[in-house]
């Protein structure tokens, strides 16, 4: 790695450059403040082509923009003139073509001795030519015969040319020009001789030079034509850029024609060149085909009134091609209508009535369907064999007939050889023994088959019978019963402690006795180990499952059962004989004949017991570890505690001494740059005080559980935003890049110590060649920012590249290095109503333009739409719009989501017209599956050229509910039982502004919660149902301003939602909610899962000022009083204490310092 140091002032360059450039402009040559001219240089744009001349390309003849305008400087008198004359301008310029009838200007910066110029002037070859004297200061030589093609010339003006000052050109002035070639076609599309050439094609030239300049579509009447077809093709050609003409035909190019296009010789470009000789090539367009079928026949038998669509290469003639089409039978041909779409490309064939069941059949398209334009028809006949579906029969079942189920199965499959009458299977079907609720049913219309869905008895004959009368959509039946048999396995072979995973704990204040669930077992051996202090296992208890002590057990418990099969037992092990065990760290293993091999993985057979009387909850932090120790028996904070800390390799790093509150907290600096896990012990196995317990015992109330985000890693001791000037760059380019730095002190961001910072740049991807590599040291100044350059080498690799800096988490920024190219054109999305309500059809209007201001036609497109929720932008004080409070609840047990732009809605494809048109529609019922309420939607197109360059556009339409909002926010997030509990209200328009006089309904719903125990995804999960109950509802009307108040007094604690709707006049809804949290002491109802303790806090506002007191209620799952460890944080313990919680719901007031700020 090489060390570099960056210039810092390529920015303040390029601005001065710019000023500068501006400076040197001229309007007007004509117009000038002094004699002394200033010197300019047209700016020109050149071409290039892969032709053989393209090293003869020439600039385009664009209209020249207007200079700017110089600033006035001083005249200068002639006489004032003393030096010598040199040359400050020449037309055309070293290395700029020459038009054949092109004159030569030369300019200088005096006014010259015309006759001494004129004498000096020499061109080699030889050229004859008049003078001509525009102003004092220049000569125009034009040649009075044009110039040769592909000549190099050299104009020389020798020292004898004098200004009128007599003074004489300090050196010889010497031009190498050289004259332009011919104009040539580079390329054509379609190639010359091709054949196959699709019919909605274009036909295109590519010159190797401009021919005309840069003009819009609309206004090329004057320009040339070039192509004269052959036959006549009806159509419009346009000059899409300087050098490339494309010729579209209105109704396609004619199917199996062959076509000749010519250029006539003589075609000027834009500089005199023409083209020398005729250009002629020819192309045969294909003839008709089949493009596809639908359905593919061969694939599934076809439903007897199922329609067949052909969809053909090319639109076709109606009444030639359906009389071409047959349906042929083992009987004779069916009938059928034709019904044309797709601009005659697309033919749906429905046939006169049922087809025959269960019959071959051929779908023929003769040689004589014909295209609609040139009377192409079919090389040869194409046939599709195809069967209809057969008469109703069992193919096949799930589980197999005879066999047996799946263990984790559910319910049923019955394949049909076709389809079948829903009505005559749902209810109808005998199963015995019969299902204990309503099976679900549902048919499969692709494979035809039937599920019956519901839990299996294990251990169980099942007899379904499917009734003769089963029928088919036609009517025709089974004839007979179908009888499936299966038989479903016995549950499992199950011995598992009903304790924790892994690691559980045992209180010296009751029996040490633990339970055993066992199923389909004949006995059990359950063995206890005393393993005193294992470190090893406490630190990694995942590793239990295969752990196998090296001692004998210090008592084993073996006993015989005889539950009946499938039936759950739970077995008592008093580990102590009815005692308590000696504090201390104990393994318990459970073993059975039946189990299988791998069932210690997904059963809780190996556990670590924790046997003390202190409880221990660990908060690891960097530089710091927090403890708090409890009495497990009386839940008090413990005092004298002789606590040992532990790192996450066993290695003991401290010890401490708990305080009255039970606090103690030791020095901590973790080996690895992450909190990696730490263990605290408190006393010793087997004396009193005992207690283990690891900062990684979280159970599922982890910190990111909660709703909080966790970052194990330790701050970064700097914090950099970078950003470049660029997002892509090419091979050679130069990258600036500016940052600012920051101390980020857990949000507090403060500046910077440091003078200098280290930038690395490097590839963000795999080089096996190492990549680039390179760091640069730049000095931060005074507000904490830094920038530079760097140069990227012309041979740099292709990809993404990184900027970072040392000691900084997070503080990078990528760049893209690429051999790209600008977009020649660009798209526009214009929808005819940026926004309406919900239910209303919305045209978005797609155009492509080239920069130039052509029209960019026949461009293939390909557009995506999403969609979000939305809510207005309300100036003031926060306002909930939305569900908000969660009236709508649903589980979300699966992971996923949206993406960013929302959820996927619908997407399509198409080409642009001869205007660079497309209209994307989105119809009346285009949000049908979206959420209630109103949406955002955003239109994705991207665009595509002939050499397949992608141009994309973005919009966005809103989708109102109705014709205004109305928002909601308590007024106090915490309320008491028995007083007023009030929400504020607001209406207002679709733009955020007040809407006055506006009725309002209120439903305030007190909501309680109901839980379940489910396995549905084959884990145990706690599945939630609310149930809502209206307590009290109320009517407002805004105010002038569009504000209103509502309240309800709550009698009892509890969670409420408060749901405010408002209606329009056509009876559409906006819809907004909110919660209030109802304190009361002896409310117990809270959301608590039953396999964990946790608390959820309420805070009474969303944002505090410091000065203020927070108020939080502890949704506490203990009716009786209990002890809790606050703590508050941001990154490190700012504060800690002890709470007494009495009852479920308590109240907390926390005043707000400056140190909690910006957030704790």
């Amino acid at each position: 790695m090489r060390k570099q140091h960056i210039i810092h002032f390529g920015w303040l360059l390029l601005v001065l450059s710019l000023v500068l450039a501006a400076c040197g402009g001229r309007a007007d040559d004509d117009v000038l403040p002094t004699t002394v001219p200033t010197a300019v240089s047209p700016t020109t744009d050149s071409t290039t082509s892969d032709s053989d001349e393209s090293n003869e390309g020439i600039a385009a003849a664009e209209p020249t923009k207007p200079a700017p305008t110089a600033v006035p400087v001083p005249a200068v008198d002639p006489a004032d003139i003393d030096w010598p004359p040199q040359l400050v301008y020449s037309s055309p310029q070293p290395g700029e073509p020459v038009r054949l009838d092109g004159a030569i200007t030369l300019r200088f910066d005096q006014p010259m001795d015309q006759a001494s110029v004129e004498a000096a002037f020499t061109i080699e070859p030889a050229v004859e030519g008049e003078f001509t004297w525009e102003r004092a200061d220049t000569v125009i030589f034009t040649p009075r015969v044009k110039l040769e093609r592909r000549q190099n010339y050299k104009v020389r003006v020798e020292r004898t040319a004098t200004g009128l000052n007599g003074r004489s050109l300090p050196e010889l002035v010497e031009l190498d020009l050289a004259t332009v070639g011919g104009l040539t076609v580079s390329q054509v599309i379609p190639a010359n001789a091709v054949n196959g050439v699709e019919t909605d094609s274009s036909i295109t030239v590519i010159f190797n030079r401009p021919v005309v300049p840069l003009t819009p579509s609309n206004q090329q009447a004057n320009l040339p034509q070039p192509l004269a077809i052959t036959p006549e093709l009806a159509g419009h050609g346009e000059w899409v850029s300087t050098s490339i003409y494309r010729f579209v035909a209105d109704s396609g190019l004619a199917g199996g024609t062959n076509y000749t296009v010519a250029i006539a010789a003589g075609l000027e470009d834009v500089v005199g060149a023409t083209l020398e000789d005729d250009y002629n090539w020819q192309f045969t367009t294909e003839r008709p085909t089949v493009f596809s079928v639908e359905p593919e026949l061969q694939e599934r038998p076809l439903i007897l009134t199922q329609p067949i669509t052909i969809t053909f290469t090319m639109p076709m003639d109606t009444a030639a091609t359906a009389a071409a089409i047959t349906l042929r039978g083992e009987d004779g041909d069916a009938p059928f209508t034709a019904t044309w779409l797709n601009n005659d490309q697309t033919v749906a064939l429905t046939p006169d009535g049922n087809l025959p069941i269960g019959t071959s059949f051929q779908l023929a398209i003769g040689s004589g369907a014909t295209s609609a334009s040139g009377g192409a028809t079919f090389a040869e006949e194409a046939i599709y064999p195809f069967l209809t579906v057969p008469l109703p029969a069992v193919v096949n079942t799930q589980p197999a007939n005879g066999a047996t189920a799946e263990r984790w199965q559910s319910g049923f499959n019955i394949f049909f050889a076709s389809p079948m009458n829903l009505d005559t299977l749902e209810g109808r079907l005998q199963i015995d023994p019969p299902p204990a609720k309503e099976p679900d049913y549902y048919f499969n219309d692709y494979d035809y088959s039937f599920y019956v869905g519901f839990p299996l008895q294990s251990n169980t004959d099942y007899t379904i019978t499917v009734p003769a009368a089963a029928a088919d959509p036609y009517g025709n039946t089974l004839g007979q019963p179908y009888t499936l048999r299966f038989r479903t396995p016995n549950l499992a072979a199950v011995a598992s402690f009903n304790l924790p995973q892994q690691v559980s704990q045992l209180s010296t204040s009751f029996p040490s006795n633990i339970e055993l669930i066992h199923r389909n077992i004949s006995a059990y051996d359950v063995a206890l180990y005393n393993l005193g202090l294992p470190l090893n296992l406490i630190n990694e208890s995942y590793t239990i499952y295969d752990y196998n002590p090296a001692t004998t057990p210090d008592r084993t418990f073996s006993t015989t059962l005889d539950t009946p099969d499938g039936e759950v037992g739970i077995a008592s092990i008093p580990l102590a004989d009815g005692g308590v065990l000696p504090t201390g760290v104990y393994l318990v293993v459970a073993t059975a004949p039946d189990l299988p091999d791998d069932s210690r993985y997904w059963q809780n057979q190996r556990n670590l017991l924790i046997v003390g009387d202190t409880n221990i909850v660990v908060k690891e932090m960097f530089d710091t570890v927090h403890v708090w120790a409890t009495d497990i028996a009386s839940g008090q904070p413990v005092a004298g505690r002789n606590l040992t800390l532990y790192s996450q390799r066993g290695v003991e790093l401290a010890t401490a001494v708990s305080d009255n509150n039970g606090f103690a907290s030791f020095p901590y600096q973790p080996s690895e740059p992450y909190l990696e896990g730490v263990t605290v012990v408190s006393e010793q196995p087997g004396a009193a005080g005992f207690g283990v317990a690891r900062s990684q015992w979280t159970g599922n109330i982890s910190i990111w559980q909660l709703g909080i985000q966790q970052d194990s890693g330790r701050e970064a001791p700097l914090f950099a935003y970078i950003y470049t000037d660029r997002p892509i760059y090419r091979p050679g380019d130069t990258v600036h890049f500016k940052g600012i730095v920051r101390q980020p002190n857990y949000g507090r961001y403060r500046p910077p110590t440091a003078e200098t910072v280290i930038v690395h740049l490097n590839t963000a991807f795999y080089d096996p060649n190492g990549g680039l590599d390179e760091q640069f040291e730049l000095p931060v100044n005074a507000d904490g920012s830094f920038s530079g350059e760097y140069v990227l080498p012309e041979n740099a690799q292709l990809g993404n590249f990184q900027l970072w800096i040392d000691a900084a988490n997070d503080s990078y920024r990528q760049f893209a290095v690429a051999e790209y190219r600008k977009p020649e054109f660009q798209v526009t999305l214009t929808p005819d109503q940026a926004e309406t309500l919900r239910g209303e059809s919305v045209d978005v209007d797609l155009l492509a333009e080239f920069f130039f201001g052509g029209t960019a036609s026949d461009l293939h497109i390909n557009w995506t739409a999403y969609e979000t929720s939305f809510q207005p932008n309300v100036p003031g004080p926060y306002y909930a719009f939305g569900d908000y409070g969660g009236y709508y609840y649903e589980d979300n047990f699966f992971f996923g989501g949206s993406g960013p732009l929302g959820n996927y809605v619908a997407n399509g494809e198409g080409k642009t017209d001869a205007n660079g048109r497309f209209i994307i529609n989105l119809p009346a019922d285009f949000l049908a599956e979206a959420d209630a309420g109103s949406r955002r939607v955003t239109i994705e197109a991207t665009l595509t050229d002939i050499s397949n360059f992608p141009v994309s556009a973005r919009t966005e339409v809103i989708f109102h509910a109705a014709d205004g909002y109305v928002g909601i926010i308590p007024t106090d997030y915490v309320a008491v039982a028995g007083t007023n509990a009030e929400v504020q209200l607001v209406t207002v328009d679709w733009a955020g502004q007040p809407l006055p006089q506006q009725n309002v309904e209120v439903v305030f719903y007190q909501r309680e919660w109901r839980s379940q125990r489910d396995t549905s995804f084959g884990i145990y999960r706690t599945v939630w149902e609310p149930v809502d109950t209206e307590v009290d509802r109320a009517s407002v009307t805004t105010d002038d301003a569009g504000k209103a108040v509502a309240s309800f007094v709550p009698e009892e604690g509890g969670s409420y939602i408060a749901l405010a709707t408002l209606t329009d006049d056509a009876r559409r809804e906006a819809v907004s909610s909110t919660n209030i949290w109802v304190l009361d002491p002896t409310y117990g109802g809270w959301r608590s899962d039953p396999t964990q303790k946790s608390m959820e806090l309420r805070p009474d506002k969303p944002a505090y000022s410091v000065g203020e007191t927070a108020r939080l209620l502890v949704q506490s799952p203990f009716t009786e009083p209990v002890n809790a460890w606050l703590t508050i944080e941001r990154g490190e313990l700012i504060e800690q204490r002890v709470v007494r919680l009495d009852g479920s719901s308590a109240l907390l007031e926390i005043p707000i310092a400056p140190i909690f700020a910006p957030n704790v």
